[in-house]
């Protein structure tokens, strides 16, 4: 029951109110890796099944010639090899079933007198690759005679029979160009395309074009062997059973090793490794013979072991490293690196003083490496030496699979295969530097995907192994003439940077050390970046100064520099010189635990760099040395986000309705979130959040008699929120109180709306008056604040007015003076004379907004009015016949 208000449905109150805390875990180790390095090649890799591979064609030019081309074969031996034999670090991380591999042998029967003998395969890749960005070929073989040759490229001459036209088992269809890519026993003759019985005739007729080829077999192969009594170098296994010598044949049950006829392409259906695959020189299955030649040759000595990586040399077995560009490179016809669609490999041999002396190499692995970590260009920070050719970087992995030297840093666990309980692999990135000159610095740089934030940590780390050659002497006592540097930011010029000297070793040649390792306080990082965009660094400590670029030395003695430190500018002013600069970076001097003596690393930040938005990565050297240039390696491993910022963070809401039976509803809400506070989504953590809001609808008509029959709903509404950010506007810094509420979002809401209506009565002159009156008034108004719109206003206002005639509606039966059989339609046809409507409504709004965008010295203003008036009305004369009219 209410006061003064007549109602019989009962009230009700409903409050719901919820408060949680959220203890996020953004990982169970507090830990995220930017990149573990295990993954950082990009290998391709060249199979090594040996159904993949057709005999090559001859390359381009006169040492490779038809001529030279001797007895080739390749298989797949039996039962493989112990990976351990390539690889014994692996001896932990295969499982049992897989601890042998496949690989690839070539065997080469070279001719006695060629002064070079060769043969090889090719294939082409099932895509076309992109190997303008990688970086080396690598082969993993055994066999120390002869040479090994690779051609990769976008076209290689597929005319391995070099007859001008395309050779192949699958037939065409009757009226079709091309087959059905498989191969029939009765197509299974062979390459050459002739049985056993043609090449006879073949090769009778080859030596003697009047022969009879109609005498009896048993004639015609004793024509064979007296025409053909000497062995031919090129087909060792021809005889007039088979006068090509291409029949196939391998059985392992009874001669598991007997290779030599296992390349054979008649007869090879039975072979279950090729099934119904047909022999063809269209290797990519284009339909035609490609001719053309664009390629780069690599060419391998295996007597030499010129590009062998060290510490990989094992039961014969070893890596060779082959750089993919340079001038040791031939470059066949114009290749496109972008687009490698084919590859060949070929074994040759010098000349040989006994026929027996078969070449063999062992083939486990070929790929071509790229890498996510691609070499920058050799920088000069100051002019004293120049760019050389040799003085170049390169960026491998090195790791327990594939290197019997390599040990991981202290500290990190090679994990075990829950199941299996094989060890994983684990591995480094490698950055090996050649001639680093003294005021140069090398870098390697990964461009991500998207864009990562590292706010929700405190520290970023990595692990680095300073070169231990004793060849090598850059570490002297307590300081180094080499420096590393780790970038992270948005792009070249606009990034975060730490600095710090380099010793041997992971622990610098001092046990339990962890000076050698990148550990940088993200946090102070960031404010660096604030003193710096508000020139308030207090340099005169010692802690903070800002580094310079040289525009124009103008005769100041700089020795080359182009960049220089406060100080060294301070010093020369005070020698009378005014060296051109720019403001370059500000730099920070830190301490860390362990710190050698004497040394000092250092934080940089240059340009706009965000904790937010991190998109570049950049890892490199400098050389610090007076005079003397440096080549070696260091090996980086997990460069991660280490101290996960899992801040607990509250919430709280509550919510109250209120029903006054049918003449009122109150609600409202109320939010408060801290910035800390997460979701199940893991979303939040970027401000401090409060909203309230406030709603009533009312049926104020019920203050009123009931039978004045008026409708009189009022609603209100009104809303308000604040946030306070954690991170100012495209920034990376925290802000303090005091600047959270200089920065804070305020945004509010207000809208009214009252409508007045009545309901239709019997009194003549109010049902021809208010009861066909409509009228409704709203207001409404936003307001927002932001540092970024410092105002932002909207108001309107609208009025909504409406009548309607109620015309009478009289009826005229026209037509009833129609004789009876005429269509009922007809007779009963009315006429009505009245509009069935007739209404006027005027409309009218006004709408105003102010705008105030940060760096602007006015808000703009914009104000809108508008009144229209409608006359309108609606004509239905005849059934099926009707007219409207409107006029604003």
């Amino acid at each position: 029951m209410l006061p003064l208000v007549k109602t019989a449905v009962p009230s009700e109150v409903t409050l719901d109110a919820e408060i949680a805390q959220s203890r996020p875990n953004l990982n169970t180790k507090g830990r995220g890796y930017i990149d573990d390095f295990e993954d950082s090649e990009r290998p391709i890799s060249l199979i090594v099944n040996r159904t993949r591979w057709a005999p090559a064609s001859a390359p381009v030019g006169a040492r490779f010639g038809a001529e030279n081309r001797t007895h080739f074969i390749w298989y797949n031996p039996y039962n493989g090899v112990l990976r351990t034999d390539i690889w014994p670090n692996q001896e932990e991380q295969i499982e049992a079933q897989n601890r042998r591999t496949d690989i690839l042998a070539l065997e080469l029967l070279p001719r006695l007198e060629a002064a070079e003998s060769w043969g090889g395969v090719s294939l082409a890749f099932s895509t076309v690759n992109d190997l303008s960005e990688s970086k080396f070929l690598e082969v993993w073989v055994r066999g120390q005679e002869g040479t090994l040759h690779v051609n990769l490229g976008d076209q290689i001459n597929e005319d391995y029979i070099a007859n001008g036209r395309l050779d192949t088992e699958d037939e065409p269809f009757p009226g079709q160009a091309a087959g059905d890519g498989l191969v029939s026993r009765e197509e299974d003759v062979g390459i050459d395309g002739r049985n056993d019985e043609a090449e006879l005739n073949f090769y009778l007729r080859l030596q003697d074009a009047a022969f009879d080829t109609t005498r009896s077999l048993a004639e015609r192969k004793q024509a064979f062997a007296a025409l053909y009594p000497d062995p031919d170098p090129l087909r060792p296994n021809r005889s007039s059973d088979d006068p090509e010598g291409d029949n196939w044949k391998y059985d392992s049950q009874r001669n598991k090793n007997d290779y030599s006829h296992i390349n054979g392409t008649e007869n090879n259906k039975k072979d279950v490794e090729s099934g119904d695959r047909p022999d063809t020189e269209d290797l990519n299955n284009n339909g035609v013979l490609d001719r053309r030649n664009n390629y780069y040759h690599y060419e391998i000595d295996l007597s030499s072991s010129h590009y062998e990586v060290a510490g990989t040399q094992n039961e014969g077995w070893r890596q060779l490293r082959v750089p993919l560009f340079g001038p040791h490179v031939e470059r066949v016809g114009l290749p496109d690196s972008t687009r490698i669609e084919y590859a060949r490999l070929m074994l040759s041999s010098g000349l040989q003083s006994d026929v027996a002396d078969t070449v063999r190499a062992e083939i486990a692995l070929v790929e071509i490496v790229g890498n996510k970590w691609q070499e920058d260009d050799v920088v000069r920070l100051d002019e004293r030496f120049a760019l050389g050719d040799p003085e170049v970087l390169d960026g491998p992995v090195l790791g327990t699979a594939k290197s019997q030297s390599y040990r991981p840093p202290p500290g990190v666990k090679i994990r075990r295969n829950v199941q299996s309980r094989t060890r994983e692999r684990e591995q480094s990135l490698v950055l090996a530097y050649e001639n680093l000159e003294p005021g140069h610095q090398m870098s390697a740089t990964r461009i991500l995907t998207r864009s990562a934030n590292y706010t929700s940590y405190e520290r970023l780390r990595m692990y680095v192994y300073g070169d231990s050659s004793r060849t090598i002497e850059y570490a002297h006592g307590d300081s180094s003439d080499l420096v590393l540097f780790v970038r992270f930011g948005v792009d070249s010029t606009n990034y975060y940077e730490t600095i710090s000297p380099i010793f041997p070793g992971w622990t610098g040649g001092r046990k339990g050390w962890k000076g050698n390792q990148v550990d940088v306080d993200l946090p102070v990082i960031s404010q660096l970046k604030a003193l710096l965009q508000s020139g308030q660094a207090d340099t005169t400590t010692g802690e903070f100064y800002y580094t310079y670029r040289v525009i124009d030395s103008r005769g100041a003695p700089l020795d080359g520099k182009s960049l220089i430190a406060q100080r060294e500018l301070e010093a020369l002013h005070a020698a009378g010189y005014d060296p051109q600069v720019e403001r370059f970076s500000l730099d920070q001097v830190f301490a860390r635990s362990g710190l050698r003596s004497g040394e000092q690393a250092i934080y940089r930040v240059r340009g706009n760099p965000s904790m937010q938005s991190i998109k570049q990565l950049s890892i490199g050297l400098r050389n610090r040395a007076a005079n003397r240039a440096y080549s070696g390696r260091i090996f980086l491993d997990e460069l991660r986000l280490d101290e996960a910022r899992n801040d607990p963070g509250l919430a709280a809401y509550a919510q109250l309705n209120t029903k006054l039976a049918d003449f009122a509803n109150l609600g409202g809400n109320v939010l408060w979130r801290q910035e800390n506070f997460r979701s199940f989504t893991g979303q939040g953590g970027n401000s401090t959040d409060r909203e309230a809001a406030l709603s009533v609808s009312t049926n104020a008509q019920k203050l009123l008699p009931s039978s004045w029959g008026f409708l009189i709903p009022v609603k209100v509404n009104v809303s308000r929120s604040t946030s306070l950010p954690r991170f100012g506007p495209g920034s990376d810094v925290e802000l303090t109180a005091e600047e959270k509420l200089e920065q804070q979002a305020v945004r509010s809401k207000e809208f009214y709306d009252v409508s007045i209506s009545r309901r239709q009565g019997k009194n003549f002159l109010l049902r021809w008056t208010l009861d066909q009156m409509n009228l409704r008034l709203s207001h409404s108004r936003e307001h927002s604040s932001d540092p970024v719109r410092p105002i932002n206003e909207r108001e309107a206002q609208t009025m909504n007015f409406n009548y309607s005639m109620p015309l009478p509606k009289p009826e005229l039966r026209i037509m009833r003076w129609l004789p009876e059989f005429m269509p009922t339609g007809w007779t009963r046809m009315e006429f009505r004379p009245l509009p069935t409507s007739l209404t006027y409504a005027v409309n009218g709004s006004r709408r105003t907004s102010r705008l105030l965008r940060r760096g602007d010295d006015e808000p703009t203003a914009q104000e809108d009015f508008a009144l229209v008036e409608t006359y309108a009305s609606k004509l239905n004369p005849l059934s099926g016949r009707s007219a409207n009219y409107n006029h604003k």
